[in-house]
């Protein structure tokens, strides 16, 4: 997750990700401790596939399996990571991976960075 901030991209295996789109905010999760939780935000700013990429971008997402980068514009490190049952995202049945692309409403988004 530390390249997702140093570099500006979060690159995946996934093609695309349903919803997501120029202009949506992604929150970021990891587990910090034996806790999931949202360490960051960030507004998609564009998504490259390979053919996008440098040679050398391509030859490291090829090497890793990754076939796509979002790139972020107003990423954000939250200064103190907000455990996932304390949002809303903690009253899903779901957790870990299961949590990758998932759709929040506006208000969700709102009460979960608010604190912050």
């Amino acid at each position: 997750m530390r390249q997702v901030f140093e570099v500006g991209k979060y690159y995946s295996g996934m093609i695309s990700v349903k919803g997501w789109q120029i202009g949506s905010t992604v929150i970021l999760l990891k587990k910090v401790g034996k806790t999931d939780s949202v360490i960051g935000y960030g507004t998609i700013d564009g998504i490259e596939t390979l053919s996008d990429m440098s040679d050398n971008e391509r030859v490291m997402c090829q090497k890793h399996g990754w076939k796509t980068a979002v790139r972020f514009s107003d990423l954000k490190r939250l200064e103190h990571p907000k455990p996932l049952k304390e949002t809303a995202i903690g009253k899903w049945n779901v957790k870990g991976r299961l949590l990758h692309g998932r759709t929040l409403s506006n208000e969700e988004i709102k009460l979960i960075l608010e604190e912050d």
